[in-house]
């Protein structure tokens, strides 16, 4: 599995160490909490706000996720509107190791990470490859299906990570 207890398949790969830098936010000359200068290259002006907020308060979360912070409202912060795309990389990789089955599904079903899989395997020219997979619209997992989700979880983050870097 990507996530295991100690470590992550997401640590030294540049677009996510990219992404966490970008999210990250900074300190203005005027001493107020600012988002990185290129956020805006990557995100609308307002999004970049709300994908830096939303980063930032997931930090000083506890949970590796919860169903309500797709509105926007974490930790009793309006962190503004962030899609479910951005919500996926606003997630800290390092607890995907420790959340359980039931938070790792949630995850996979909020933010459409089925979705984003199938799009990388077309876009990435698998296919034809994993027929049996990229013709469902969901997966189901009989087994291991928590290490299931984290490789589901990975490759949608992946596949979204390269999509906003590179545009």
């Amino acid at each position: 599995s990507p996530y295991e207890e100690g470590g992550n398949a997401e640590l030294g790969e540049d677009c996510f160490e990219e992404l966490k830098i970008l999210m990250t936010p900074v300190l203005s000359e005027d001493g107020q909490m600012g988002i990185h200068e290129e956020m805006e290259f990557y995100f609308a002006d307002k999004l970049a706000l709300s994908v830096s907020k939303a980063y930032q308060e997931i930090g000083k979360e506890e949970n590796c996720y919860l169903t309500s912070w797709v509105g926007g409202k974490i930790g009793g912060t309006d962190c503004g509107w962030v899609p479910n795309r951005h919500l996926l990389l606003c997630l800290h990789g390092e607890r995907l190791a420790a959340a359980s089955e039931a938070t790792l599904r949630m995850i996979v079903r909020d933010l459409d990470c089925t979705k984003y899989v199938l799009q990388a395997m077309k876009e990435w020219k698998l296919e034809a490859k994993y027929m049996n997979l990229s013709s469902c619209k969901s997966f189901f997992f009989e087994s291991n299906k928590a290490r299931c989700y984290k490789c589901e979880i990975f490759v949608a983050r992946a596949f979204v990570a390269f999509d906003v870097l590179i545009k």
